[in-house]
Formats: C-alpha cells, structure tokens, sequence
C-alpha cells in the first residue's frame, strides 16, 4: 500500500521564522530528485524561491506570520503498482485541488530518484482568501484525508493509501507527533542523531571529514558500506541513517555535504531542545515574588544541566562523560525542567529540603 505522512512545519527561533518551510521547499524541489523542475506543481510558483516568497508574503499580507509556517503531507507509492511521473503528478493536484480548493497556497513535487514514486506535497498554513490558519482538527485523518485520497487511488486503479502514523523525522520539519511532543518538550535518540548529523555536515567539506566530526562526537561507525549505521555514547544500540527519514541515507548525506556553500541564501540553525521562555518566565515569576532571590547551588547544577541541553553542542570542548551525560539531559528535559520549577516553587535548596518533601512511609 501506498503511504501517506503528515508533518506540521513550525516556526524556526530566530530572525526568519519560516527558515524550516524555506529549506523544505529548496529540498522538495531539487533537480535530481524531480526532472530539473518538470515535476513540479501547485499554484504558489515553479521554483523554491518563487514558492518561498509566495507564502512568506501571504503571512505578511495577513499578519500571520507566527506559529506554524505550513504542513508537508507525503503521498508514496509502492514499486510494483505501476505508477508512473505523470499518474503521480495528476494524483498529487487533485489531492491539493479537492483538500484546499483555491484557498491556500500549495506546492507538490514528484520524486523519482528512489525505486518507490513519491510526491511531497507542501502547503500554507495560512489561508490566502481570509486568512485563517489550516485547521486539522482530531479525526481529520479518518474523516477527510483517508476518504480523498482513497477516492482518487481507485480513481487511478492505485492501491489506497494508508497513514503511517509513528513515522518521525525529517530534516526540514517535524512528523506530526502526540500533542505533548508537539511542544517540543519530549526526544528521543532519533531527534538527537538527526541533529548531529545536521551539525556535522555543516563543518564538514567531504564524507570522511563528516565522519571524523560524528567519531569526536562520541560516535562509533558500526557499518559503512551501502548502509551507513551510528552507536552515540549512551545509546543502548546502532541507528541506520537511512531510516530517520528524508536526507538522511548516506548517499543523501554524501550529496548534502557536496551541496554546502551552494545555496548560502538558506540560513542554517541547529536544533535547540526545550521551551525557554517557559522556564524564563518560572525564574521571573519567582525573583518578582521574592525580590533578591538567587537560585543555590544546588537548584543552578539542574539549571546548568537543563540550560546546556538549549545551545549548540560543542562536542570538541567536552569530555566523552560530558558527551554523554548532555545527551541523557536532552532525553529528559521535561523531567529537568519540571525539577526546576518544583524546587522553585517550593524553595527546595539542597538535598535536605527534598528529604522534608516526601511523604512518610
């Protein structure tokens, strides 16, 4: 059967918020993957750049220029059902054309550099006819989506599509995930392996370089052959590359590496971990309460360790222990945040106070 993913593009912290939806659309529309642009499609352009700024302008237009900056939906097909380019062209504008008619801006893309036929589809989060925000209510798979694009399929004498719901990872977004992961506030080894290869590839001008960034970063190569496979320090097992999604198969790295200093105009910034301005807004809550307060000792080595896991890691200034215990702290940021704003809210200063807070047996 064929599968349908559905990721959510949200806001990137910075200077440009639509930096994510940028670099998904120069990554959907590269010209290997989609016959030197001949597979592209939508009513939003014909080029990244031309889509781009199509959408970004439309967020201006309506001053909706926060929050999630699109939604990306992958329809992929199965080697032997016998689609071809076009099939798969025709597929993806009436799946657009009967889910967002002519009320948001859209763009699709048929890859055909893998055995499967797939098309990425990317399109605005907001409305350009009255400016509302895409709403995907719970259900909407079930009701909506599953209902169209099993329509059209049949309509094609196509296997129906089926949602592959755990399906995470990418580089140019997020999969859709459980609501509480949504908030940023819940990893695992996956969101961190997808990030130091990210950051390796951009201090890296070849393939053995890139490898030698990822060994100093505590990783052992288990195997580099067709495959490539990733052990961090701390995991309790090897990653296949291939397997985290979009752009990460190792001739997909391979070709990434090649691409640095092409496309300069794409701002790069590495994933940080944790909401910020929630814990701020702990820390200030508590200073305006209590004029003077300081955090002690042993409440700021919990801040440290919550703190170190938001900034760019800078594996060449850590011990492999550091290395690893930053890591374990990325695992569990909600449980360290959640420590902080316990022994703040309780004046919890020293291992003492924690002791008087529990319960008798």
């Amino acid at each position: 059967m064929a599968v349908t993913r559905l990721l959510r593009i949200k806001e990137t912290k910075g200077s440009n918020k639509a930096s994510h939806l940028k670099k998904n659309l120069f990554y959907i529309c590269r010209d290997e993957k989609c016959g030197n642009g001949l597979w592209i499609g939508g009513n939003a352009g014909r080029t990244p750049e031309m889509i781009y700024r199509t959408m970004v302008e439309n967020k201006k237009f309506w001053g909706k220029e926060d929050g999630s900056q699109a939604f990306h939906y992958m329809l992929s097909f199965p080697p032997d059902c016998g689609i071809d380019e076009a099939t798969a062209f025709q597929v993806a504008e009436e799946f657009c054309r009967e889910l967002l008619g002519d009320d948001y801006y859209y763009a699709f893309a048929v890859h055909n550099d893998k055995a499967h036929m797939h098309v990425h589809i990317t399109f605005d989060s907001v409305s350009k006819t009255d400016g509302l925000k895409f709403h995907s209510p719970k259900g909407d798979w079930e009701n909506r989506i599953q209902p169209i694009t099993d329509r059209i399929c049949e309509k094609y004498h196509l296997p129906t599509l089926e949602y592959d719901e755990d399906r995470r990872g990418r580089n140019y977004g997020e999969w859709k995930r459980p609501k509480q992961m949504e908030k940023g506030e819940y990893y695992s080894w996956t969101d961190i392996i997808r990030d130091d290869i990210n950051e390796a590839i951009e201090h890296s001008d070849n393939y053995d370089a890139f490898l030698d960034y990822l060994r100093n970063d505590g990783y052992t190569v288990t195997r580099n052959g067709k495959f490539l496979s990733l052990l961090p320090e701390g995991a309790g097992r090897a990653f296949r590359t291939g397997r985290l999604g979009d752009g990460y198969a190792k001739e997909e790295i391979i070709q990434r590496i090649a691409d640095n200093g092409k496309q300069p105009e794409i701002e790069i910034r590495y994933k940080t971990y944790g909401n910020r301005q929630e814990m701020r807004e702990v820390i200030y809550a508590k200073i305006i309460r209590c004029p003077g307060w300081k955090m002690t000792p042993f409440q700021r080595n919990f801040w440290k360790r919550w703190n170190n896991t938001y900034f760019i890691r800078k594996p060449e200034r850590m011990t492999k222990e550091q290395r690893v215990r930053n890591k374990q702290d990325i695992l569990e940021n909600r449980k360290l945040s959640d420590a902080i704003r316990y022994m703040v809210d309780y004046d919890i200063g020293d291992e003492s106070d924690l002791e008087k807070r529990k319960l008798p047996v």
